[in-house]
């Protein structure tokens, strides 16, 4: 039976745990998968790893076996974040890496990050994946199975590329909210010269205390009360699987990702005068604005991990980011985005800054910002309704930047609206310089989308 094809996203797999990626599902893909190994190399070997989701254990055991009886060797990791995945591929002398993890969706589901010769495994390959699923697979010898333990190892690697620490001590207060970060939280931070306190930190696949998505509304009110009541300098949050950063400062304010962006930027242009940085479509233009008034270039393409990651080798740029959270380095790192790598270099920059992280923040822009905004919208429909709001703004004289979705800057404000291609959502955000600009687009804005309610 061929599979759910809406599971096959853009940068990803992702689905229904129970109904759309199931264990035979998985099964499929894997042997798929291990048929476009054997055409890249003589003797394909993948690393496997899952995230801490109760379905992950059973959907890896199904990927292992179908790549073993497929030929293919495996390196099974066993638990792990995202970023750790991405590390032991660093290490190891393989073809690519599969991650068994759904992310920061629901508990419900699942999904499959991967790559291929270190480069990410995305968009047309994945479709290709797809309809490579019922062809018959090649008669092999049954693939060897290695289990090494990394996990720790990849703990102990973080301090050497960190530099010096400052003088200044730090309280922390960590929150991978269950997720797969919390199988070696501990083991860095009591290297580290700081204070720190971890909640929520066993990995628990149900998340009971909070969303696997950081960035849900109420979902950090924990460690908003911790950091305040424990007078920390900072909070840090995961999501699921680890490849996501979220900070706030020490009066509970919670930054966006392109403001903590900014913050790097800025740190790094004291070493790398010519510093180049790559965003997403959905960075703020009033903080690109305040990088360029200081000689750092802005380079602005597609959101999503994978087309970053892409843009960073091809400009030559050491740093990156995007406003869901995902950080980029490859100053004094691999260049893969791992939420804890980039909670470290926060925590260690600020080491070295004698003001609170809060005093920084207040003297960005004042802005009126909505946040991430997101509205339901079937996968099916998302086309139709981005060619109906096209027209719509068009026609009023706007000039739109369809690089991903539509983008309409003004000179005191700006809106964005884009589908996911990880969810059947529409995100939407938008910014302004005052209150009353602010409320008049999300009327206009919402007043459109209201044209397509029998569906959003």
């Amino acid at each position: 039976m061929r599979p759910d094809s809406g599971i096959f996203r853009s940068y990803d797999i992702r689905g229904d745990a129970s109904t759309q990626l199931t264990e035979e599902v998985m099964s499929q893909i894997g042997r798929s998968f291990a048929g476009i190994l054997w055409e890249k190399t003589s003797h394909p070997q993948v690393c496997v790893a899952h995230d801490g989701r109760e379905s992950s254990p059973r959907l890896a055991g199904a990927l292992v076996e179908s790549l073993r009886c497929a030929g293919v060797d495996v390196i099974f990791l066993g638990l792990g974040s995202t970023p750790f995945l991405y590390w032991s591929e660093y290490q190891l002398e393989v073809s690519g890496a599969l991650m068994v993890t759904g992310s920061h969706n629901p508990p419900k589901d699942n999904g499959l990050k991967m790559t291929l010769g270190r480069k990410p495994f995305f968009g047309e390959a994945i479709q290709d994946l797809f309809r490579r699923i019922q062809r018959p697979s090649p008669s092999q010898d049954m693939g060897r199975l290695e289990t090494p333990s990394l996990l720790s190892a990849y703990g102990q690697s973080f301090l050497p590329s960190l530099g010096s620490w400052g003088s200044r001590p730090l309280k922390v207060v960590w929150d991978p909210g269950h997720g797969a970060v919390g199988a070696v939280l501990r083991q860095v931070t009591e290297a580290l010269p700081i204070d720190s306190v971890i909640l929520h930190e066993d990995v628990n696949g149900a998340f009971p205390s909070r969303p696997p998505d950081p960035t849900k509304t109420g979902a950090l009110s924990v460690l908003k009360q911790t950091v305040l009541e424990a007078g920390a300098d900072l909070g840090v949050a995961f999501d699921g699987d680890g490849d996501r950063l979220v900070c706030m400062d020490d009066q509970g304010s919670v930054w966006s990702g392109d403001e903590l962006l900014v913050f790097f930027a800025e740190k790094l242009h004291q070493t790398f005068p010519d510093l180049l940085v790559c965003a997403d479509i959905k960075v703020s233009p009033f903080l690109c604005s305040r990088l360029e008034s200081q000689g750092i270039q802005v380079s602005v393409g597609r959101t999503g991990h994978v087309y970053l990651k892409n843009s960073m080798k091809e400009l030559s740029s050491l740093l990156g980011g995007e406003v869901s959270g995902h950080f980029f380095f490859r100053d004094a790192h691999a260049g893969f985005d791992d939420g804890l790598y980039a909670a470290l270099r926060l925590i260690q920059l600020l080491s070295h800054q004698n003001a609170p992280l809060s005093s920084w923040y207040q003297t960005l822009p004042k802005r009126y910002t909505s946040g991430e905004q997101r509205v339901p919208c079937p996968d099916q429909q998302k086309p139709f309704v981005m060619e109906a709001l096209y027209q719509a703004f068009s026609q009023k004289g706007e000039k739109i930047c369809t690089l991903d979705g539509m983008k309409v800057i003004y000179d005191d404000a700006w809106w964005l609206i884009r589908p996911s291609h990880t969810e059947q959502m529409l995100v939407i955000r938008w910014e302004s310089e005052t209150i009353e600009r602010f409320l008049g687009l999300k009327k206009i804005i919402f007043g459109e989308l209201r044209e397509f309610n029998t569906f959003i």
